[in-house]
């Protein structure tokens, strides 16, 4: 699923705002309803202006720390 990023989040790691990239991966848990519901999302950006690598993390993805609805 493609994303945009909409923040300067991380700027030293070109999490900035127009950023595209798209995610690979999440980690959800449960509400108190015991309905599924997500807790970090995991973007690789795309073509970023240098590589990025976070530890246990593969190059160019981070994880959203923040995950709002739209």
């Amino acid at each position: 699923m493609p994303v945009i990023i909409r923040n300067n989040d991380a700027t030293e790691l070109c999490i900035t705002k127009g950023q595209e990239g798209h995610v690979v991966g999440w980690q959800a848990g449960r509400g108190i309803h015991n309905q599924l519901v997500l807790d970090v999302l995991f973007v690789k950006l795309d073509k970023p202006a240098k590589t990025i690598k976070i530890d246990r993390l593969p190059e160019n993805v981070f994880q959203s720390p923040e995950v709002q609805k739209m």
